[in-house]
C-alpha cells in the first residue's frame, strides 16, 4: 500500500529549498501551514510586545533548521501586502488572545526591509551603508542618480557625493527626515529584518562595533527596530559587546522541529490502523529501537502504538536526532521542513521504515565512493551521528545495526553489519574503540601517512628489536619469586641476552632467543642459564606496531592509540602463545617442552636449576641429633643424601654459616652444619681444629668454632689411569689403536665427545617417548640416563680436581657405567635401524612404550600390526618386536575361544536371513583378525 496516501499532508506541495525572507509565497498557503508552538507563540508574543513598546533591538537564534528563517518572515509578511496576510494570521491564531491582540495592534504604516547579509559577504561594504541601500530600493530610490534626487527631494539635508560611507548616526537621522517629509505618506517607522547576521559580523570588530553604533543611533528617535537572525545565541562570548543593546532576545528550540514536522507533515487519516500495525509488530519494532532512548514501552501497548501512530515512519529516536544534526552542526544545510517533506514524498509503502541515513544527501555534502549499498548507508549513519550530542563519541554495533533499519520487520543480520564495518575498519575508512565505531577524521588520515614514512626511518629496525623485548617482557611472569627451605628465591629473565626483568642476589638467569640461528651459540656448560627458544611469527605485525609508536611521537591520537592498544593485544597473545609452545634447553640436560610458560619456569627454575645449583640435597627437616649421627654412619649410607658434590666454601664454620644464609642459598646454619659434617664424613674437606672428640661433642655450637678446607683430589697414578684407558676402550669409547691418550685430560675429551653425541640420542628418544607415550615411568627412565652422564660429563668440563673425581668414579664404578653405555648403545643400534624410515621409526618407538607397560590392549596391537605390515617389515625389524610373543599367542587363543562361543551362540539361533547376515559378518571379522594374529606368529615362529 502506498503510504503517501495515509498522510493528511499533501507532499507535492512546493518546498522553498532555502528559505528567504523576502521570497513572494502563496500567503494563505504560508499561514495555513505555519505551525505554532507553544515556544513559537511566546516568542511572538514577546516580539510586538517589545516592538509596540518601540525596543529598537530583537535578536532571534537558534540552530541550523529550528526556523528561525520562516520566523522571521512570518513577521515580515504580517507588515506586507496592505495587511492581507495580516488578516489571515489574525484568524489562525484567533484563539491565542494574548497573541492575537498584539498583532492586532500592528498599523498599515510600518516599512518591513529584509535583508540577506550573506549576499554581501565578500564585500567590504558597512553595515550602514547596506541598510541605506535596501532602504532607499523599497521607498523608490537607487543608484547615484536616484540618490542625489533624493538629496535635493530632502532640501539637500545631507552633504555627500555618494550614498556610500555614511555612519550609523546619519542614517538614522536620514530615515528620521524622510519619515517626516512631504516624500513619505504611509510609514511611520521601519524593521529591518537582517538574516544571517552572525556570519557577516563574527571575526570582524569594525561591523560588531557598527551594529552597536546603529541600535544606539536609533534610540534616538525610537522609529527604527532592528531584527538580527543568528544561529548563535548572545551569550556567545564574541557578541559580548552587542548583548545589552539586543533588548528582546528570543530562542527556537529542538521541540519546535519535532512538534512542527509531527503536525505539518506527520498526521495521519486513519491513526488506529497504524496502531494495530504496532500492536500486530511490537516485538519486532521493540527489537528495532533504540534502547537509550526508551521510546516504546513494552509494558504499555496501548501508549506506545499511540507513539507509533503518531511518528511513523519515523521511529521517534530518527526525529530526535536529525534534530540534534541541526543543533551541532556547522555544515550549509538546507530548509528542515523541505528535506522532511522531500524524503516522504518518495515512493514508500506501509511498513516501512525511513532511516536515518536518508537525510545524507540532504545534508552533507561528502560523496561517497562505497559501491556496497550496506556500507554506503553504514558510513552515512556515521557521518550524521557524529555530529549528534547522543553519539558524539562513537556509536556501538546495535546502535549501528539499529539504524539501519528500514522495515518495521526486524532483520537478524548483526552478524553481516559486523563484517561490513570489519572491512570498512580494514580499509582505514572507520575505527574501533572497544565496541565504539567512529569514522576516521582527516586528520587521522594524515596520521597514517606519517607511519607508512616510519618503515623507511633509520631507527626502525633498532625500535623493532627494542619493542620486541618489551612486549616479550609484558607477557613475562611479574612475581619471579618462590621459596625453598622457608627462604624466598629469585631469579632474572633476558632477552636475547639483555637483562628485561632483573631482581637481587640471585646468579640465575632464564635467557629467552628469539633467533634460531643464536641456540648454536648458547652454552651448554653454564649451570646458571636456562635458554628459552620460542619462535616469532608476528614479525608483520610488530613491524607495524613499531612503525605506530614511532608515528606516536609525532602526532598524538585516539585512532593511534586503539591502532597500538588492539596490535599490541594481538601480539601479547601471539607471544604468550609461542612461550607457551617453546623448548627449554639446561646444562646438558638437553631440551624440555613447555606448555605453559608462567606455571612452568617457576617450577623448572626451582626444581631443575636451584636443586643443580644450590639444593640438591635435604628433603627431610634437620635435628641436631642428626648431625652426631653423621660421624657414626657409614660412608656408603651417607651417599642417599647426594649432597657429595656441593661446594662449600673454605673458612671459619661461624662465617660460611652466615654467608649462606644469605640469598640464592637461604640455608639455615643447621643445615649449613649437617652438609658441613656429611662432606667431612665423605672425605671431601678437612675439619681444622679440635676433632679428637667429634663424634663424641659434634653439635652446632662445638663445630662453629672450627674451620673447613677443601681436600684436593688426588690425581690418577699411572696404573689407574691404564685401567681406565684399558676399560674404555673395550666400550669403543677410545678407538683401541689409540696409543696416544696418557693424560686426564686426553681421557676427558674422549669422554665428553661421547657424552654429548649419547645425551643428544637419549633426548631424540625421550621426545618421540613424550610425544607418544604418557607413561611417566619410561620418560624417567631416560632423564636419569640424562643426568647420569651430565653429571659426569659437567665435571669433566671445571677443574681437575673435579675431573679427577669423575674418572675415579667411573673407574671404581665400571659395572654400573657398562650397563649404561650399554642400554645406550642398544638404544642407538635400534635408532639407527629406523631413523632413515621415519614411518618405522616411530612405530619402533610405539612398541618401546608398550614393552615398558605392564598391560597391553588389544587396540593398540591392532594398530601397530597394521601398521608393520603396511610398512613392510622384514625379519630384521621383527627381531625388535620379540617381546610381543606371548602377548599375541594369548590374544590368539582368546579370539580363537571368542570364534568358538559366538558361533555356537548363534547356531542355537533360528535361521533367519538376519541373523544369518549377522553371523556371517562376524564370522569375517573373526577369521580376519585370527589370520593377523597367525600371520604375526608365523614371523615370529620362523626367527
Amino acid at each position: 500500500m502506498e503510504l503517501k496516501k495515509e498522510f493528511l499532508h499533501d507532499f507535492s506541495t512546493h518546498f522553498e529549498d532555502v528559505i528567504k525572507i523576502q521570497n513572494a509565497d502563496d500567503i494563505k498557503e504560508l499561514v495555513n501551514e505555519y505551525v505554532i508552538t507553544d515556544n513559537i507563540k511566546k516568542n511572538l508574543v514577546k516580539f510586538f510586545n517589545n516592538f509596540n513598546k518601540r525596543v529598537s533591538g530583537t535578536w532571534v537564534s537558534g540552530f541550523f533548521g529550528s526556523g528561525k528563517s520562516n520566523f522571521a518572515k512570518i513577521i515580515y509578511n504580517i507588515f506586507l501586502n496592505n495587511g492581507v496576510f495580516k488578516k489571515l494570521f489574525l484568524e489562525k491564531v484567533k484563539n491565542m488572545k494574548d497573541l492575537y491582540t498584539l498583532v492586532d495592534k500592528i498599523e498599515d504604516d510600518v516599512l518591513a526591509v529584509a535583508i540577506d547579509l550573506s549576499t554581501f559577504a565578500g564585500s567590504n561594504k558597512k553595515i550602514s551603508d547596506i541598510l541605506l541601500i535596501e532602504f532607499l530600493k523599497n521607498i523608490g530610490y537607487g543608484g547615484k542618480l536616484e540618490w542625489n534626487e533624493f538629496q535635493k527631494d530632502l532640501f539637500d539635508f545631507i552633504k555627500k557625493d555618494s550614498m556610500e560611507l555614511i555612519n550609523t548616526d546619519e542614517l538614522s537621522d536620514i530615515i528620521e527626515e524622510y519619515l517626516k517629509s512631504s516624500l513619505n505618506i504611509k510609514y511611520k517607522r521601519v524593521i529591518f529584518i537582517l538574516d544571517e547576521v552572525e556570519h557577516f559580523i563574527t571575526g570582524n570588530n569594525e561591523r560588531i562595533l557598527e551594529l552597536q553604533g546603529l541600535l544606539h543611533s536609533f534610540d534616538k528617535y525610537k522609529n527604527v527596530h532592528l531584527l538580527a537572525i543568528s544561529q548563535s545565541s548572545l551569550n556567545d562570548d564574541k557578541f559580548s559587546i552587542i548583548k545589552d543593546r539586543f533588548k528582546t532576545k528570543l530562542e527556537l528550540t529542538a521541540e519546535d522541529i519535532e512538534y512542527i514536522v509531527l503536525e505539518r507533515f506527520l498526521k495521519k487519516k486513519d491513526e488506529n490502523y497504524f496502531k494495530v500495525i504496532y500492536k500486530e509488530n511490537s516485538i519486532d519494532i521493540l527489537l528495532n529501537t533504540l534502547d537509550k532512548f526508551e521510546s516504546f514501552n513494552e509494558n504499555d501497548v496501548e501508549e506506545s502504538s499511540k507513539l507509533f501512530a503518531k511518528f511513523y515512519p519515523f521511529y521517534p529516536e530518527t526525529i530526535k536526532l536529525i534534530t540534534e544534526i541541526y543543533e551541532n552542526s556547522d555544515l550549509e544545510k538546507r530548509n528542515i521542513l523541505y528535506i522532511f517533506n522531500s524524503i516522504l514524498n518518495k515512493e514508500w509503502k506501509v511498513g516501512d521504515i525511513i532511516s536515518i541515513y536518508e537525510f545524507y544527501d540532504f545534508i552533507v555534502d561528502f560523496p561517497l565512493k562505497e559501491n556496497d549499498l550496506m556500507k554506503i548507508n553504514l558510513l552515512k549513519i556515521l557521518k550524521l551521528t557524529e555530529k549528534t550530542t547522543t553519539f558524539k563519541n562513537g556509536i556501538k554495533t546495535i546502535e549501528l545495526f539499529k539504524l539501519l533499519t528500514n522495515s518495521i520487520k526486524y532483520k537478524n543480520n548483526k552478524k553481516e553489519v559486523e563484517e561490513k564495518l570489519n572491512e570498512l575498519k580494514d580499509e582505514n575508512i572507520v575505527y574501533k574503540n572497544g565496541d565504539i565505531w567512529k569514522l576516521l577524521s582527516k586528520k587521522q588520515k594524515e596520521v597514517l601517512k606519517i607511519v607508512k614514512k616510519m618503515y623507511e626511518e633509520k631507527e626502525f629496525f633498532r625500535n623493532r628489536k627494542k619493542n620486541l623485548k618489551k612486549l616479550i617482557s609484558k607477557s613475562l611472569p611479574n612475581d619471579l619469586s618462590f621459596k625453598i627451605n622457608e627462604v624466598q628465591r629469585t631469579f632474572n629473565i633476558l632477552i636475547d641476552g639483555e637483562e628485561v626483568k632483573k631482581t637481587k642476589d640471585t646468579e640465575i638467569r632464564i635467557n629467552i632467543i628469539t633467533k634460531k640461528e643464536d641456540i648454536k651459540k648458547i652454552s651448554i656448560e653454564d649451570k646458571y642459564t636456562a635458554y628459552v627458544m620460542i619462535n616469532i611469527n608476528f614479525q608483520k605485525d610488530l613491524e607495524e606496531y613499531t612503525a605506530l609508536k614511532m608515528a606516536e611521537n609525532f602526532e598524538k591520537d585516539e585512532y593511534l592509540e586503539i591502532l597500538i592498544s588492539d596490535l599490541e593485544k594481538r601480539i601479547l597473545k601471539k607471544i604468550k602463545d609461542a612461550l607457551n609452545d617453546s623448548k627449554i634447553f639446561y646444562y646438558r640436560y638437553g631440551e624440555k617442552k613447555i606448555k605453559n610458560f608462567n606455571e612452568f619456569i617457576k617450577k623448572f627454575v626451582k626444581n631443575e636449576m636451584f636443586e643443580t645449583i644450590y639444593t640438591s640435597f635435604i628433603n627431610f627437616k634437620i635435628k641436631e641429633e642428626d648431625i652426631k649421627k653423621v660421624f657414626i654412619t657409614d660412608k656408603r649410607k651417607l651417599l642417599q643424601y647426594n649432597i657429595e658434590n656441593i661446594e662449600i666454601p673454605e673458612g671459619e664454620i661461624k662465617n660460611i654459616c652466615e654467608e649462606l644464609k644469605k640469598s640464592p642459598y637461604g640455608w639455615k646454619e643447621i643445615t649449613t652444619i649437617f652438609i658441613i659434617s656429611v662432606l667431612y664424613k665423605l672425605g671431601k674437606i678437612e675439619i681444622i681444629g679440635d676433632t679428637k672428640s667429634i663424634e663424641r661433642k659434634a653439635s652446632i655450637a662445638y663445630l662453629k668454632k672450627m674451620s673447613i678446607k677443601k681436600i684436593k683430589e688426588k690425581e690418577l697414578n699411572i696404573k689407574e689411569l691404564s685401567a681406565l684407558i684399558y676399560k674404555l676402550k673395550s666400550l669403543g669409547i677410545i678407538e683401541k689403536n689409540n696409543h696416544m691418550v696418557e693424560s686426564i685430560d686426553e681421557i676427558s675429551y674422549y669422554l665428553n665427545n661421547f657424552f654429548i653425541k649419547e645425551t643428544k640420542r637419549i633426548l631424540i628418544i625421550k621426545n618421540h617417548l613424550m610425544k607418544y607415550s604418557s607413561n611417566k615411568k619410561i620418560i624417567e627412565k631416560t632423564e636419569e640416563y640424562i643426568k647420569y652422564f651430565s653429571n659426569l660429563n659437567s665435571k669433566l668440563s671445571e677443574e681437575l680436581n673435579m675431573k679427577i673425581t669423575a674418572l675415579r668414579y667411573i673407574l671404581n664404578n665400571f659395572e654400573e657405567f657398562k650397563s649404561k653405555f650399554l642400554e645406550l648403545k642398544k638404544y642407538e643400534k635400534k635408532i639407527s635401524l629406523f631413523e632413515k624410515e621415519k614411518d618405522k621409526y616411530n612405530l619402533f618407538l610405539e612398541n618401546l612404550i608398550y614393552e615398558k607397560n605392564s598391560v597391553i590392549n588389544d587396540e593398540q596391537i591392532i594398530k601397530i600390526i597394521k601398521k608393520a605390515e603396511a610398512l613392510n617389515f622384514h625379519k630384521n625389524d621383527i627381531d625388535y618386536f620379540g617381546f610381543f610373543k606371548n602377548e599375541c599367542l594369548v590374544l590368539w587363543r582368546e579370539y580363537r575361544d571368542i570364534y568358538e562361543k559366538k558361533i555356537m551362540e548363534l547356531d542355537k539361533l533360528n535361521e533367519e536371513i538376519f541373523e544369518r547376515k549377522r553371523l556371517e559378518e562376524l564370522e569375517i571379522s573373526i577369521k580376519n583378525k585370527t589370520y593377523t594374529w597367525l600371520l604375526l606368529l608365523e614371523h615370529f615362529l620362523k626367527k
